[in-house]
């Protein structure tokens, strides 16, 4: 078992300009502490490291060797991301067996001392490199395996401060297809936007992230998603009812629903990328990451880092492969989500009872098979 690892809370300003120094290796940690969030929500993320802080609070040096984890606003649940500066050098073949051993032991024993005295809520670890997956599966989580992930970014340009990613935003020959408009995400696509997803989340999520989301809306007479009628009369019986709320209620019913969508989740990675049916094989999907990303919204931290941006695709999911591999996008590495064994040494999450059905519910690969069968995302 992995000791334990001293965590010392960090301001922003003290760790960013080292997850600056490592990026992109640290874009998930860095994505989560930037990403902006609505103005409802004034949401602090807490920053723990094995690194101790300065003691006038300046940026810790870039060198510095350690672990940082941030910790995701808490909707819809308590989840983290977590870095290792051995993750930005590492390289098959170009480590050292005992530097990525120490690593190891580094990492881990940042995690269980993480989920015993920092958030004995924490019921995911999110987006871990899949250098570490193994061990954590087996001391923190009971050695069960998970659906398996990867992080894709667009092709890196330059090299140290001038390191960017190339995102080739402009507009392709073909990415506006005749019949099809772009448009922001509204609040009436938030049970698109959870029924079409492949991570099932309470839609108080999606109303969230909506901010930060892209549809692409049909408003063709020919397709298939014209208005519903019994939204029209519901509609009118809310005239009727409610007269002060008609208006904003009848301009949300008169919206077509999405064709195809696409968010910015709370690390800052591109996801929830999904095409309904009858409007796949048309080029849709890589028009609404351009068009996200061009917006802004598809950029980490809105844009505020420069150019970056990344997704995070299951490894079965062909389709969302095809999708961004045809825009030059490419794997760059491994990850996977870790649910946390309260069961035993780790106790229980706040409120008693343990993440059995959590793991169940990761476990249960067949809502992936089916999106991936059927090209969801294409």
């Amino acid at each position: 078992m992995s000791p334990l690892e001293k965590l010392y809370e960090h301001s922003r300003e003290s760790i960013l300009p080292l997850l600056r120094h490592h990026l992109p290796a640290s874009l998930l940690v860095l994505g989560t502490i930037l990403s902006p969030v609505s103005p409802a929500y004034e949401l602090h993320v807490p920053i723990w490291s094995t690194i101790p802080p300065t003691a006038d609070g300046s940026p810790v040096p870039i060198d510095s060797q350690g672990t940082i984890i941030a910790t995701l606003p808490p909707l819809p649940g308590s989840q983290m991301r977590i870095f290792d500066t051995s993750e930005s050098t590492q390289s098959p073949g170009g480590t050292d067996g005992a530097e990525l051993e120490a690593a190891r032991r580094r990492v881990i024993g940042a995690l269980r001392t993480y989920v015993m005295e920092k958030d004995r809520t924490l019921a995911m670890i999110g987006g871990l490199h899949e250098l570490w997956v193994e061990a954590a599966e087996k001391e923190i989580a009971g050695g069960e395996h998970r659906p398996v992930c990867a992080v894709w970014m667009p092709p890196v340009l330059g090299s140290g401060k001038e390191q960017r990613i190339n995102l080739d935003v402009g507009e392709r020959e073909g990415d506006v297809v005749e019949g099809y408009e772009a448009d922001i995400g509204r609040e009436c696509d938030v049970e698109d936007f959870s029924g079409g997803s492949d991570v099932a989340r309470d839609s108080v999520y999606y109303s969230y992230r909506l901010p930060w989301a892209t549809v692409i809306r049909s408003f063709s007479s020919s397709t298939s998603d014209k208005v519903d009628p019994f939204q029209e009369i519901w509609t009118a019986s809310i005239d009727r009812a409610a007269p002060d709320l008609a208006a904003e209620d009848a301009a949300q019913s008169k919206v077509r629903p999405p064709a195809c969508r696409v968010l910015t989740d709370a690390d800052g990675c591109i996801g929830a990328l999904s095409t309904t049916m009858g409007h796949r094989r048309k080029g849709l999907a890589q028009w609404v990451v351009r068009e996200h990303i061009k917006s802004g919204r598809g950029l980490m931290g809105g844009g505020s880092e420069g150019q970056w941006a990344s997704a995070v695709i299951f490894e079965r999911n062909i389709a969302s492969q095809k999708t961004f591999g045809g825009m030059g996008w490419k794997r760059a590495w491994g990850c996977s989500w870790v649910a946390v064994d309260r069961s035993g040494e780790y106790g229980d999450l706040a409120g008693g009872g343990t993440v059995k059905e959590l793991r169940a519910g990761l476990r249960d690969t067949d809502l992936v098979t089916k999106n991936t069968l059927e090209g969801r995302g294409a």
